[in-house]
């Protein structure tokens, strides 16, 4: 059996409370054992959305859980009351997790079960105050960075603190479960034994919205051990056509050395000390939006 209760999309427009605009935790965590039940005697599949930590404030109003901080004032410009919702809806979701596992223990099939847990982004940048606007933040190490848990039979207890991303999700599973890679992928196991660290990730947004790549133009990030290159693409050709045109054209590029630098407050990409690995990370950053500008 498949389990896989990770935190991307599902919409059930039908089950709303009154509240909440989302399905809660607990209704999908009693929808998972449902199916779960409905497939005991059968190999499954199951992928779902737990919201309850992107939509942090609605905790505070939920009647089905009321964290001890439920009192605490809603304030975007206060990073430390802002992590307590975070954590109460952190704690909430948990509580969901626990049950499925609750039940796979209680029919003896936890251990024929493989559960990943992972995130599509982290918190929106808060702190500190960096007045790059809106369109940067989902480039930040607090946004970025993400959990990605692999639980389940035969799978070693270890941490891997090298360079991964969610292009690594997919061959690692699928190595987990001995089967071939698809030919073509560009992720890495994580549980291969050649698995070697890599020089850097590259992390792609068009910022909010849909992705119109007609519209918009690619951002890139560089990420590698010590260093995070931000690049937006310029072309007077496409910025005739580009929608909100004044959020993007002034925005320059950045590079910041993560190692003195970790809350990323310092641009130093005209430093002759980082000439060639800015001019480096630029060439990287160029022919991957060209890759991109051909099959979009």
């Amino acid at each position: 059996m498949l389990l896989w209760p990770s935190v991307r999309s599902i919409a059930y427009l039908d089950v709303m409370d009154k509240i909440n605009c989302f399905p809660t935790g607990d209704y999908l965590a009693d929808s998972v054992i449902n199916k779960l039940k409905d497939n005991k005697n059968n190999n499954c599949f199951i992928w779902t959305h737990f919201l309850d930590v992107h939509q942090s404030q609605d905790i505070i109003h939920r009647n089905r859980f009321i964290p001890f901080w439920k009192s605490i004032e809603i304030n975007d410009q206060n990073n430390h009351q802002w992590d307590q919702i975070v954590l109460s809806s952190t704690i909430y979701v948990d509580k969901q997790l626990g049950k499925i596992k609750k039940y796979l223990s209680s029919v003896n099939q936890l251990e024929d079960s493989l559960v990943i847990l992972t995130a599509d982004h982290g918190l929106t940048p808060s702190y500190p105050i960096r007045n790059e606007g809106r369109s940067r933040n989902w480039f930040y190490e607090e946004f970025i960075k993400v959990p990605m848990i692999f639980y389940g039979k035969g799978i070693k207890n270890s941490i891997n603190d090298k360079l991964c991303g969610h292009i690594d999700l997919l061959p690692t599973l699928l190595d987990i479960l001995k089967i071939k890679d698809c030919e073509g992928m560009k992720g890495k196991s994580l549980i291969s034994s050649e698995y070697n660290d890599r020089e850097y990730l590259i992390i792609e947004n068009l910022g909010l919205g849909m992705c119109d790549f007609a519209h918009k133009p690619i951002q890139i990030t560089l990420r590698s051990e010590k260093y995070k290159y931000f690049w937006i693409e310029s072309s007077n050709k496409l910025k005739n056509n580009w929608l909100f045109k004044e959020q993007w054209e002034n925005l320059e590029n950045l590079l910041f050395d993560l190692h003195n630098d970790p809350l990323e407050k310092n641009n130093i990409i005209k430093h002759p000390s980082v000439e060639e690995i800015q001019k480096k990370f630029q060439r990287i950053c160029e022919k991957r939006c060209e890759e991109l500008r051909k099959t979009n």
